[in-house]
């Protein structure tokens, strides 16, 4: 008779494939609306082209404009884990970004 114990890493793994099925990984969660995003990351291009021009801005200012929304870095990722799983709304929201952009840009 074989002991019990030799089956139980085939046991573990048999358990742990049952359990998380077929259903892949969670699906990441909403946190931040459209409408913030937009702001977001217009603010975020914006803090990116006076990088470019002023050597001297504040290496901080990514978490500064993050700050300025109620966001972290983590919650940033976060936001865009979402849109990176639905990759139709992200197109609309980059879409009014650069739209919004150029409104400003033109005098």
């Amino acid at each position: 008779m074989r002991s019990p114990v030799r089956f139980l890493p085939a046991a573990l793994v048999a358990a742990s494939l049952i359990s998380t099925g077929c259903s892949g990984p969670d699906e990441p969660v909403r946190t931040v609306s459209d409408s913030t995003l937009v702001e977001v990351l217009m603010d975020l291009h914006l803090a990116g082209a006076r990088r470019q021009v002023d050597a001297k801005a504040s290496p901080g200012l990514r978490d500064s404009v993050l700050a300025l929304h109620g966001l972290d870095s983590t919650s940033f990722l976060e936001a865009m884990a979402w849109y990176e799983a639905h990759p139709e709304e992200y197109v609309a929201v980059y879409g009014t970004v650069v739209d919004r952009l150029a409104e400003e840009r033109e005098p």
